[in-house]
């Protein structure tokens, strides 16, 4: 075929017919010729893999240095070209060179989706990339029907260099997740995309470092939000947020509330009829009372609570308790420092809806392990209908020199009374002799303190008989590090919002 020789999307000749091959690849070619186009398309969508990079060893751009019908048939199916991926590997040494090869890739990409298919974009580029973008963007202008889009930078010089570029609205954009890891204005991310036009958005994560939102102003559809993940907010912008989202389904944010809160002056109440899941990160102080201040959560099922390991929630103020006794709650997750048993047990005490338990905090566990171990004579039982229990048990050092026994003990053998105590084989639930339903565990998982592998093997063999019996069983080593100052909760963040946007 005298044309098969042609120039590629990244510059390249490609030449697929040898000479010594030149025969049988030219009667591969005409019986390839005569399928018809629209099977040829169908089997170039079969062609896609896992890895939607421009890279030219795997398709669409692969199909596209075979033959030049193939490049034409390909670059008319906008399925082919329904997600970009860009990330760090996609980037060479040279970061000029791999911004002049992407760019132009880009630029493909957005011309083949067209006007006729739903577009999904991530893109996480490395520092220094969009200094050397050459005058081009990876970003602007992006395709009107985007439906998904994950972009992370290290600024703000793309927004403000190509941003006006962006004319067109977002009619099908759901989901967007906008992540700047330096210091860089929020209003002049938001200014960049014209979320505010893009009725169908509905999720939206926001992880940028700078000022503020302005919560007045019609960058962002609030009310339309049913899912909302947001980083760093003030205490008066949390309020203001969170009162023009009536929609919202889940939503996860971390707070900067400094001492002592001040909450804004003749604060509404509010009832988020629609919100099930609710993750609250706090940077600075733990207050609780303040970032609930007024509001109600009917519908909540999953709370997860998070601070600095050496700080911790009031768990007996009004404000917790009030979710516990009257939220129909199934998930708990808190992560925080010196917890007293008896208060954390007294507020599990409070609700009989509990499924899943996650605890991750400096806590006497001996305590807790005792006051979680179901008795037959309970009554009222506690957490009856407990089926996922998971413990985070590090070693906060309270031993002195002469202290005698094991060098670190948690309470081992009390967590095994406990886990007997609430797993039997058999059926799933059991009646307890009040008549009250009582649900079997599932499941234990365990994170044991790194610095102890001996225990953790102990605690392994100790769980073996119940495990041989059908319990599922876990148990990990970790870090005290992973829970202390902030880091906390920026692996949190990181953690909920892989998992909320699973499927970029």
């Amino acid at each position: 075929m005298g044309d098969a020789q042609y120039l590629t999307p990244t510059g390249c000749t490609y030449d697929p017919t040898p000479a010594s091959n030149h025969g049988a690849a030219t009667r591969q070619a005409a019986d390839v010729q005569q399928l018809p186009l629209e099977i040829l398309r169908e089997i170039f969508i079969h062609c896609l893999t896992y890895d939607r990079s421009p890279n030219h060893k795997v398709a669409p751009l692969l199909l596209c240095r075979i033959f030049s019908l193939w490049r034409s048939v390909a670059l008319s199916t906008p399925q082919l070209w329904s997600k970009l991926s860009l990330d760090r590997i996609a980037f060479e040494a040279d970061i000029t060179k791999s911004m002049r090869t992407l760019t132009n890739a880009t630029e493909l990409w957005f011309r083949c989706v067209g006007q006729h298919c739903p577009f999904t974009y991530d893109a996480t580029l490395p520092d220094g990339a969009t200094a050397n973008a050459a005058g081009k963007s990876l970003i602007f202008p992006l395709p009107a029907l985007l439906r998904k889009l994950d972009l992370s930078i290290d600024d703000c010089s793309q927004l403000i260099a190509h941003g006006h570029r962006q004319t067109e609205a977002f009619v099908l954009l759901e989901t967007a997740r906008i992540t700047v890891r330096s210091n860089s204005p929020l209003s002049i991310a938001l200014h960049s995309f014209p979320f505010a036009a893009a009725p169908q958005l509905r999720d939206l994560a926001l992880n940028i470092t700078g000022d503020h939102l302005q919560t007045t102003n019609s960058l962002l559809p609030w009310a339309q939000l049913s899912q909302l993940l947001e980083r760093y907010i003030p205490l008066e912008a949390w309020h203001k947020i969170i009162r023009q989202c009536p929609l919202l389904t889940i939503c996860s944010v971390e707070l900067d509330i400094p001492s002592p809160p001040s909450l804004p002056d003749e604060l509404a109440d509010a009832i988020l009829p629609c919100l099930e899941d609710l993750t609250l990160l706090f940077s600075s102080g733990p207050f609780l009372d303040a970032a609930l201040a007024h509001l109600e959560f009917p519908a909540l099922g999953s709370l997860h609570l998070a601070c600095n390991d050496s700080l911790a929630f009031d768990l007996t103020s009004d404000t917790i308790v009030h979710i516990f006794r009257d939220a129909p709650l199934t998930s708990f997750t808190l992560r925080q420092g010196r917890t007293e048993a008896e208060e954390l047990c007294a507020l599990l005490a409070t609700t009989n809806t509990l499924v899943y338990l996650d605890l991750a905090c400096d806590a006497f566990f001996v305590d807790l392990f005792c006051l979680l171990c179901h008795d037959v004579e309970d009554d009222p039982i506690v957490l009856p209908w407990l089926r996922h229990l998971t413990f985070s048990i590090f070693d906060y050092g309270y031993r002195n020199a002469d202290d005698e026994g094991p060098e670190w003990y948690f309470g081992e053998d009390l967590l095994l009374e406990l886990i007997k105590s609430r797993w039997w084989t058999g059926d799933e639930i059991t009646m307890h002799p009040t008549g009250q339903e009582m649900f079997r565990l599932q499941r234990l998982s365990l994170v044991i303190d790194e610095q102890h592998p001996t225990m953790q093997d102990e605690v392994v063999k100790m769980l073996e008989p119940l495990e041989e019996q059908g319990l599922r069983v876990d148990v990990h080593a970790g870090a005290r590090s992973e829970w202390t100052n902030g880091y906390h909760t920026g692996l949190q963040w990181k953690a909920y919002m892989d998992d909320e946007f699973e499927g970029y």
